[in-house]
């Protein structure tokens, strides 16, 4: 039955000229059941971390050959292994729900939750009463009937319509940067007049910085590339395929990792000369005051870090010390901003200094007297323990370094 499908039988588009695994599947589905009186009928295994997409044969029949299925956004393509019309939305079990590899019973439980867990849905499989939602370990299915969306102001996931990450205005203000109650680098507290400026509403994501890599490559001058894809680091979520760059799917809303800081200035570079906006990294200063949104607390929401505000090991979040969540999961500070607390560490212009002793009192980028081979991080990440995701922690990093932990957000001078 195999061959005969291969021979053209299963080819349900013969002008396309290939026979796709979804085609042969359905003709073996059909044949072999009514071959054996509905006795036997085969079973579908998904391949969760397949990652170029449906494979296919060429079909005896001729034909034009295959088209890509979709595009994410200019320049990048992306395969799906399965069809979904998207939700991009957080849900909750009305009772107890098992999650599984593939949408059907016959499909293994990865794991069980309880009423009143909440998971986000990433789409729901078309034709099958089944959701695909997102895990730290990637994508996985719950029956249907067995979710609700959940109410509250938290934030859809932003589109891809545009390569241009979405940004928020920030008002002038002064604030007071630094904090008593914390490492010795965070001192002396001194008060910080900013000017008005916008900043990244979430931080980059895969998918954005994909539209770079395929335009730019993956390194310039420096030796050293500016990020390291899948091949090199499991945790990262781009994969090379030939020339191109693709994300891994599921993953183009979560934040880019395993960028150095050329690589975060090589984007803010290429961003500037396609729009001819006025692109940069935060100083360190309007970073610290975006993220406090005019609190005063270690937290945008209080001295507590409570559960499930943000990602970070301790935070009690799915996530927690498994990985990046997807952008804009957890609720906007004051500003409408998203994940300055934990998810990944923020590269900013600043070069690192031991102390706030001689720090501008303007807001801008501060260069002089600094170790300039080490840059700022801001934000903690998903490894952070919750005193390292505080609005006023901080920390240095080699400049070239790549880490699964860390990438950026992006500002603009207005």
């Amino acid at each position: 039955m195999l061959l005969h499908g291969l021979r053209g039988e299963a080819d349900r588009s013969p002008s396309d000229g290939v026979i796709t695994s979804q085609e042969l599947f359905a003709y073996l589905e059909s044949a072999v059941g009514n071959e054996s009186n509905q006795t036997q009928t085969p079973q579908r295994w998904e391949l969760r971390k397949f990652q170029s997409g449906d494979f296919f044969f060429l079909s005896p029949t001729g034909g034009t050959g295959p088209k890509p299925e979709r595009q994410l956004l200019a320049g990048t393509e992306t395969m799906d292994p399965m069809a979904l019309d998207v939700i991009e939305r957080e849900y909750k079990a009305t009772v107890n729900a098992r999650v599984r590899s593939g949408p059907g019973t016959t499909h293994k439980t990865i794991k069980t939750l309880s009423q009143g867990d909440r998971v986000w849905v990433t789409g729901k499989v078309k034709d099958k009463n089944w959701y695909q939602v997102e895990l730290a370990t990637g994508a996985a299915y719950i029956f249907a009937r067995l979710l609700e969306p959940v109410t509250g102001d938290i934030s859809p996931l932003p589109t891809m319509s545009t390569f241009e990450p979405e940004m928020v205005v920030v008002p002038a203000g002064t604030f007071l940067m630094g904090s008593e109650d914390g490492e010795k680098d965070e001192l002396p507290v001194h008060r910080v007049a900013v000017k008005r400026f916008s900043i990244g509403k979430y931080e980059v994501t895969n998918a954005e910085f994909v539209a770079f890599l395929n335009e730019i490559g993956d390194r310039g001058s420096q030796s050293e590339p500016w990020f390291e894809d899948k091949s090199a680091d499991s945790r990262s979520h781009i994969i090379k395929q030939g020339s191109r760059y693709v994300v891994e799917s599921g993953f183009e809303h979560h934040p880019l990792i395993e960028v150095s800081w050329y690589g975060a200035q090589a984007y803010v570079k290429w961003l500037r000369e396609k729009t001819g906006k006025k692109y940069r990294l935060p100083s360190e200063a309007k970073w610290e005051y975006a993220a406090r949104a005019g609190s005063t607390t270690q937290y945008p929401w209080g001295d507590k870090i409570g559960r499930n505000n943000a990602n970070c090991d301790g935070c009690g979040s799915q996530w927690d010390n498994k990985g990046t969540a997807p952008v804009g999961r957890f609720a906007a500070n004051e500003f409408g901003l998203f994940d300055t607390v934990g998810n990944v560490w923020e590269w900013v212009e600043d070069c690192w200094q031991e102390s706030y002793c001689g720090a501008p009192e303007d807001g801008n980028v501060w260069i002089s007297g600094g170790e300039c081979d080490s840059r700022v991080w801001r934000s903690g990440s998903w490894g952070s323990d919750p005193g390292g995701v505080r609005s006023a922690f901080r920390h240095g990093f080699d400049r070239v370094n790549r880490n699964g932990h860390g990438g950026f957000r992006l500002a603009q001078d207005l």
